[in-house]
């Protein structure tokens, strides 16, 4: 990042997506970081202590290929050069796993080690109904740090709660393909992809780097593209973590409303809140193409493919689902602005659903369907159906000039309301850029480092 500072846009995005040498485990750079802690030991299953000796066995090999990626300087191919050590080594943790569906991910996984990914491994993946899952690969880190793929594993337990919730919502799929074709008829609403609610107890590798992922796409972030296996993990803990540290706080400093979350709401929200962005991916058009987009700007695109799934997401969780679950139409709007605020806090250039939030924004305020008053300090003023109706009229917009692939269309959009037009909201970014950037750090003592004792033995 430049030195000019993390919402020097046109400066940040000349270096997007080359940060491959980058080693820190502070990105993007910067001179302050606030880092919240999260106890991964409180979501560790109770399984044997051989499982955790094990899974640190597998950091040791994961540190090792990410450190020769690295050295490499360039992108490497996805499979790992000490595979036959992985697969040795999820095989020896199925054998501190009772259920038979545990196992037989992990035996899915141990055979992708060694062959890579097949047909019938992705769709073995797709038909195990695991509530353990192990995942060791050269997954997709941020786009703007760089585009390649890094080593990273990652160790979830699913969270029966937060998995009946969003499993309820299937039900309201017929509304939301409704809702959508009142917003747009030629809009249609394709097959989600499978959705796996998680808490994280395990991370190594690029995962375990700043800023956290809430989730993964799979096998979409280990570089298998177009299949029709596909699965969302998503990591309640860590998502959960974010909203009450990072974003509920900047929602209280900056927004002139009473409206925040309560805690039934909060046990709510944030699950539905991904969910309905990965729904939000599903709407389209017939003819829907990104390919002249992605060929003219890469990084336009995936912005605006995000914030596509953003706003339709957001009319899920403020105009659909209210009335379907446990919290007003108010609450869903404050943490949808409250989850604004903490994506536009993290930059600009340098995460594109990060410039994606703050184009949604940009519209809002340009539009008047909320207000930001400039002085004493920036403070955001809203009235839920306004916001609602905003979220509408950008909705049409993205149908017509993003979801329609006119790629003319689409990059003069961005140019309207995207970071190279700040004026509206200069002054929220001033008083952001005034804050250290903020992000989770995840403790994990309960995972026992043999490689530490050896080390400290010699």
């Amino acid at each position: 990042m430049s030195r000019g500072g993390r919402f020097k846009y046109e400066t940040n995005i000349l270096m997007a997506s080359r940060y491959g040498h980058h080693r820190s485990a502070l990105w993007p750079p910067g001179p302050l970081h606030n880092l919240f802690c999260l106890d991964l030991a409180a979501y560790a299953p109770p399984l044997s202590p051989r499982f955790y000796v094990e899974l640190d066995n597998i950091r040791f090999l994961v540190a090792a290929e990410w450190e020769r990626c690295k050295a490499a300087g360039t992108a490497l191919d996805r499979r790992f050069a000490e595979a036959s050590a992985l697969a040795a080594a999820f095989r020896s943790l199925s054998t501190h796993v009772v259920d038979e569906q545990d196992r037989a991910a992990l035996a899915h996984r141990e055979r992708a080690m060694l062959t890579g990914y097949t047909p019938e491994i992705l769709r073995g993946l797709a038909e195990t109904d695991e509530k353990l899952t192990v995942v060791a690969g050269h997954l997709s880190t941020w786009f703007g740090k760089e585009a390649a793929g890094r080593p990273t594993v990652f160790a979830a337990i699913r969270d029966e709660a937060t998995e009946r919730l969003v499993a309820s919502t299937t039900a309201t799929v017929p509304e939301l393909a409704d809702y959508v074709s009142r917003i747009d008829p030629d809009l249609m609403f394709a097959s989600p992809p499978a959705f796996s609610s998680t808490n994280v107890f395990f991370m190594a590798g690029e995962g375990n780097l700043h800023p956290k992922h809430v989730a993964y796409f799979l096998p979409e972030d280990e570089g298998v593209r177009g299949s029709p296996y596909k699965k969302t993990y998503y990591f309640n803990n860590t998502h959960r973590a974010y909203v009450s540290s990072i974003s509920l706080p900047l929602y209280e400093q900056y927004a002139a409303h009473d409206q925040i979350c309560s805690a039934d709401s909060l046990d709510l929200l944030p699950a539905l809140g991904v969910r309905a962005h990965d729904l939000g991916h599903s709407v389209n058009r017939a003819k829907t193409t990104f390919r002249e987009l992605n060929r003219r700007h890469r990084w336009e695109s995936v912005l605006l493919q995000e914030t596509a799934a953003d706003v339709f997401g957001a009319l899920f969780i403020t105009d659909v689902w209210p009335k379907h679950f446990q919290y007003s139409a108010e609450e869903g709007v404050a943490y949808f602005l409250a989850e604004c605020l903490r994506y536009v806090d993290r930059g600009l250039g340098l995460f594109p659903d990060s410039d994606g939030m703050f184009l949604q924004l940009n519209y809002l305020q340009q539009h008047s369907y909320l207000h930001i008053d400039r002085s004493p300090s920036p403070r955001l003023r809203w009235d839920p159906q306004e916001v609602v109706r905003g979220l509408q009229a950008l909705a049409r917009v993205l149908a017509d000039v993003v979801l329609s692939g006119d790629a003319g269309a689409a990059v003069a959009f961005h140019h309207e309301y995207g970071p190279s037009n700040r004026s509206a909201l200069s002054g929220l970014l001033t008083s952001l850029e005034s804050r250290p950037m903020a992000s989770i750090e995840y403790l994990q003592e309960h995972v026992v480092s043999e490689h530490s004792k050896s080390t400290e033995a010699a």
